[in-house]
């Protein structure tokens, strides 16, 4: 069975990170447990660097954190179990969580929320496949629900829509 998932995307510098990290810090005063999946454009990331997207989504409080490339990936995962990083567990990866938060893979057939700041970020829309929802700073129209970048609490809910009943 598929861990529920959302990938936040758009273009660089659009406020993708910072939103995702809030909709996991959201989420995780709500009692989930949450994933997050950074797509890494570049095999060269740095992992585990003050500043860096994936810190910000482990301060946020997320149970584990993933970012990946074409050749590479890097895996964090909170846990206080013995076991926690047998084989079999590293394996299970983003098992167990509620719902697992995803940053990019704008082109993979992953349910999507378009995060964008400009008339050009929001013209990806008409690109996207799998299109849930939109945020932006923009007033704009669509066959989706559209959210303004700052309502954490409106973006959460709308995700927290897309889970099983617990």
């Amino acid at each position: 069975m598929t861990v529920p998932h959302v990938a936040f995307v758009g273009y660089s510098d659009s406020g993708k990170t910072t939103l995702a990290s809030r909709i996991v810090a959201r989420l995780k005063q709500k009692g989930y447990k949450v994933g997050a999946l950074k797509h890494g454009a570049h095999d060269d990331f740095q992992p585990d660097q003050e500043g860096k997207d994936t810190f910000k989504y482990m301060e946020a409080g997320a149970d584990i954190v993933m970012i990946a490339s074409e050749n590479r990936v890097h895996l964090w995962e909170h846990s206080s179990e013995p076991d926690a990083y047998a084989l079999n567990r590293l394996l299970q990866r983003f098992a167990g969580m509620d719902i697992v938060i995803i940053e990019g893979y704008k082109r993979e057939g992953a349910p999507k929320i378009l995060v964008a700041r400009t008339e050009e970020q929001l013209a990806l829309r008409h690109r996207l496949t799998g299109l849930l929802a939109i945020a932006t700073t923009l007033p704009a129209q669509a066959d989706v629900p559209v959210f303004r970048i700052g309502d954490i609490e409106g973006i959460a809910c709308f995700v927290e829509g897309l889970l099983s009943p617990r």
